[in-house]
């Protein structure tokens, strides 16, 4: 089933995770509007918005919902006093909403593709810190693999605080990960720091065999 779960975070707020498949169409989910503006965009774009608004309406019901942005890029409702955040990946759509907070999400589809632009994003301490994390958190018997995760998990929190500090337009050497904690094997918090202003925000993390996802409430 293209649904792969949606979670209540809190009374406010709900996470939710969509898997593309090809029985999921922009017809058939978006409203009119959106599917005239996607109908003839690449194929790929089309399947990410057809899965972000399938999403979307598991988690809020058909209401003919339209998603905005913002000049900073920031997604928002139109329509509605709702927080939404979106991230697509390699086959995956992910959407967190609340009636109450700011939010973000991100999630990567695991590859070792990572490692080739570790140096473009990491900061000296960062790789430092990150040698301390093998073996605290694996997912596979591929060492590779738990490499490619764990640099995923400080991707993926640097895009969810990008996101979370959008006005800002942080660059990602101006957002460090300060500590990695895990809750068990494929869930747990991660500590940053927007170094520009000084401000630490706490994130969760969930992993599986197949991403790394990150969301800030």
């Amino acid at each position: 089933m293209p649904l792969l779960y949606i979670e209540r975070i809190d009374e406010y707020t709900q996470l939710g995770t969509w898997q593309f498949d090809t029985c999921t169409h922009i017809e058939n989910v978006c409203p009119p509007d959106v599917y005239n503006q996607t109908r003839t965009m690449c194929n790929n774009r089309q399947k990410e918005t057809a899965a972000v608004y399938a999403l979307l309406n598991e988690m809020l019901g058909r209401g003919g919902w339209i998603i905005d942005h913002e000049d900073s890029g920031r997604p928002i409702l139109r329509h509605s006093d709702m927080e939404i955040g979106i991230s697509h990946t390699k086959n995956y759509a992910s959407i967190i909403l609340s009636k109450r907070n700011r939010v973000a999400v991100d999630i990567e589809y695991i590859s070792d593709r990572i490692c080739k632009i570790e140096d473009k994003f990491m900061r000296a301490d960062e790789r430092d810190y990150s040698q301390t994390l093998y073996g605290k958190i694996n997912v596979s018997s591929d060492a590779r693999i738990n490499k490619a995760c764990i640099l995923l998990l400080f991707w993926c929190a640097k895009e969810t605080m990008y996101k979370y500090y959008s006005d800002e337009h942080l660059a990602l050497q101006d957002i460090k990960i300060e500590q990695i904690t895990s809750n068990g094997i494929d869930n747990g918090n991660i500590i940053c720091q927007n170094t520009l202003s000084g401000e630490t925000k706490t994130l969760e993390y969930k992993v599986n065999d197949s991403t790394v996802l990150t969301y800030l409430v």
